[in-house]
């Protein structure tokens, strides 16, 4: 468990350190939050219902020429799906999210992907919370893309990504996430 939470987070401290793909000495630091709908979907059919959380963190990005920015970060973030009050399983994950953003004055579009690793999972059944053991089958990693719109008024963006899991949430192949991010950001 220590491991799996220690990788992405060496990982990402050196990308938001490191000048990665810096043409120019210019650059913003940020911290986000927001709210997060996500899905669990099995051959495109959304098992049960979604599961809505929300998600922080940190992400800077560095201009690579006018109005192109490679972007880098670290977020927190849950997902999972409910069956009814008393069935439902939630995964947790440390996300570092990596893309490239076009912004014109203050509007942005941007796409990338992200590496998630899951670092915890809880599941009710009947009612009764338990942990997960390490033993499950549910993948430890995962690459979803996305695609988002965004804004920036003085130091406050307010930006709506979604996400589409790439690799299989377990040992069955049709098994993936999707998830929704609405959220905003403070830049420094």
């Amino acid at each position: 468990m220590k491991k799996r939470l220690l990788i992405p987070i060496v990982f990402t401290l050196t990308l938001l350190s490191s000048g990665f793909l810096q043409a120019q000495d210019t650059h913003m630091f940020a911290v986000r939050a927001g709210w997060q709908n996500s899905g669990i979907f099995i051959d495109g059919d959304e098992l049960g219902d979604p599961h809505q959380a929300f998600y922080a963190g940190l992400y800077r990005d560095d201009r690579i020429v006018p109005m192109l920015f490679w972007g880098k970060g670290i977020e927190y973030m849950q997902a999972g799906f409910r069956i009814d009050d008393d069935n439902r399983s939630v995964f947790h994950y440390i996300s570092v999210p990596l893309y490239l953003k076009f912004k014109v004055g203050p509007v942005f579009a941007l796409g990338g992907v992200a590496g998630n690793f899951r670092v915890g999972q809880t599941n009710w059944t009947n009612g009764e919370k338990s942990k997960a053991s390490g033993d499950d089958q549910i993948n430890f990693f995962d690459i979803p893309a996305h695609v988002g719109l965004g804004v920036t008024f003085f130091r406050v963006t307010v930006e709506a990504r979604y996400h589409w899991g790439l690799i299989p949430l377990d040992t069955e192949p049709d098994i993936m996430k999707q998830y929704f991010q609405l959220g905003a950001a403070v830049n420094f």
